[in-house]
């Protein structure tokens, strides 16, 4: 549990309707004011249940509004309408916000659940019983691809670095051997006496070593190397 975790959030968590990492989402439905011009508000939420199954459920009767979400009183349809609209805004916001300490899996896997919801029971407009798509739904999808999207620019950079370390092995200025072939081939001894743990034998000293050098004889390769290597 977040230190950060709305009170409502907190309540139900410990009565045991959000357990694991399964990010708490709540919508709101209507809102009223009472005597005294206290705001208050019906709200709608999901839990997992133990079958893996999103299950609604609401508190028992209308809660009081926080005071820095709605703060004006509501006398009319309209105005009961533009309430649950910010409200939403609000917990929508919350709920982007929660999304962001979680998991890509877990992401994919809580998207999936709600994904489930949406095939078997859609939201629909009051009136026209117009099908609508959970919230959740559809900041899941968006929070996965930002999360894909920093993964790939997070790797790039390395990828770019490790390329580029390969380019600088592959373009290194190589010493010129300014000696007699001979005299290269007999270095090639001394090496592999004096290293005998980096080469499994004469043959692997002459292929590691000839290719660090350059020679002025352009058509003399590590195999003509390795026959004057093995007579001298």
């Amino acid at each position: 549990m977040a230190d950060s975790d709305p009170a409502w959030v907190v309540k139900y968590r410990e009565a045991g309707f959000f357990v694991r990492d399964f990010v708490p989402f709540r919508m709101y439905t209507n809102v009223a004011t009472q005597e005294g011009g206290t705001v208050l508000g019906y709200w709608i939420s999901w839990f997992e249940n133990p079958d893996g199954i999103l299950q609604k459920f609401s508190p028992a009767e209308m809660e009081i509004v926080e005071d820095d979400v709605l703060t004006w009183g509501i006398t009319n349809q309209l105005e009961a309408r533009h309430g649950v609209e910010r409200l939403n805004r609000y917990e929508e916001a919350e709920y982007r916000e929660r999304l962001k300490s979680v998991s890509l899996a877990e992401l994919r896997r809580q998207r999936g659940l709600w994904q489930e919801l949406q095939n078997r029971s859609p939201l629909r407009t009051p009136n026209l019983g117009l099908e609508l798509e959970y919230a959740p739904l559809r900041m899941l999808s968006n929070e996965i691809q930002e999360k894909i999207a920093d993964s790939i620019q997070s790797v790039q950079p390395q990828e770019a670095a490790a390329k580029s370390k390969r380019h600088k092995r592959r373009t290194a200025k190589k010493p010129s051997w300014t000696k007699t072939k001979s005299e290269f081939c007999r270095f090639i001894h001394d090496e592999y006496n004096a290293h005998h743990d980096q080469y499994m034998s004469l043959r692997d000293a002459t292929f590691k070593i000839f290719p660090k050098y350059k020679f002025s004889d352009k058509a003399w390769t590590v195999h003509d190397c390795y026959e004057l290597v093995k007579k001298v």
